[in-house]
């Protein structure tokens, strides 16, 4: 199966609220070796759907650095796509997973600007909730350098 297929199903098993940890290790174990065929999008719904269904890191050590390090290589995408960004980081949220250099990119007054500005997608609310718990769980953080 390819990344679409496995990022569907993912995201079906979130959907409906069904964890099912030999699904879920079956992805995981397959996706760091296509993370160079995911697009974007795909790594930030992988993302979401593992961190809603509460899949911890060290479940497999490689699948959320191989689908970050994707989100890190090819950033220039969250100008075109301000959503899959934030769907990302309050997946990895959800698994207390929090990369301080996407969040300073999130946070930063540029790009909040661009996604309040998104005519397709109601932002603020994903804005409001990163922020408040970035607030929360990290308390040293200081904001976009």
């Amino acid at each position: 199966m390819g990344v679409k297929g496995l990022m569907h199903v993912a995201l079906a098993c979130s959907a409906l609220h069904y964890r099912d940890d030999n699904i879920l290790m079956a992805i995981a174990e397959r996706v760091p070796s296509l993370v160079a065929h995911c697009r974007i999008k795909d790594s930030c719904k992988l993302l979401w759907a593992f961190g809603t269904l509460g899949f911890p890191p060290v479940q497999s050590p490689s699948f959320y650095p191989s689908l970050t390090n994707a989100l890190r290589e090819r950033k220039a995408e969250f100008q075109r796509y301000p959503e899959h960004l934030l769907t990302a980081l309050l997946g990895l949220a959800f698994v207390s997973q929090f990369p301080e250099d996407l969040i300073t990119i999130a946070l930063s007054p540029d790009f909040v600007k661009l996604a309040l500005k998104s005519t397709k997608l109601e932002l603020k609310k994903d804005l409001l909730t990163l922020d408040e718990t970035v607030g929360l769980e990290l308390p040293h953080w200081s904001g976009p350098g």
